[in-house]
């Protein structure tokens, strides 16, 4: 939509065959956007929510530029972020498989479409698995160095480079952690 001008400029409704390690299957069936991020230049907008993929729209030629796969028959995307350049693509989010689910980590390159890296959480035991623990948020730092993925119980930053770990924290409560326990997770983290 235009700001000054208050007129919509582009309406287009995203159709996806469902998709499982770059293999299609099924009809095409409509797609409901769940998260959203233009990057730092404003040309591509990421859409992402319960389905199979990412797309990277580029918003002046109105089309779709990329599809990134996920690991996902059902789940999909629940947090994007771009690197301060624009060059990646962070997509945290959930994979369904057999009724468990299971967290996912995927860093993409803006420029060709291609995965970077990817991690999850796929146990042998689903039941092990906390399944209200999944990654909401994610984040890149100002220099790009590093990302950040977080839901309501835990914390974990990379080396955006090297993909290490730099940190992670995990509380063990189930409800959500109180101040106390904020701090004891999230000792590094002081605002001033």
């Amino acid at each position: 939509m235009e700001l000054a001008g208050k007129k919509l400029l582009f309406s287009r409704p995203l159709l996806q065959r469902p998709e499982i390690d770059g293999r299609t299957y099924g009809p095409l069936r409509p797609v409901h956007a769940g998260v959203l991020g233009f990057s730092p230049s404003g040309k591509t907008l990421a859409i992402g929510g319960r389905f199979s993929s990412v797309f990277l729209f580029d918003v002046f030629k109105k089309r779709v530029r990329y599809v990134l796969p996920l690991h996902a028959e059902q789940g999909g995307a629940n947090a994007l972020a771009f690197s301060p350049n624009g060059k990646r693509l962070l997509v945290a989010g959930l994979w369904n498989v057999s009724g468990a689910s299971f967290d996912q980590i995927h860093l993409f390159s803006t420029c060709n479409g291609h995965r970077i890296w990817h991690w999850n959480n796929k146990s042998d035991d689903p039941s092990a698995y906390d399944t209200s623990a999944l990654y909401t948020s994610a984040a890149f730092s100002s220099d790009g160095r590093r990302f950040a993925v977080a839901n309501n119980n835990s914390l974990v930053i990379r080396d955006a480079r090297t993909t290490r770990f730099l940190l992670m924290r995990r509380s063990e409560e189930t409800k959500p952690p109180s101040l106390a326990t904020q701090k004891q997770l999230f000792p590094v983290l002081v605002v001033r």
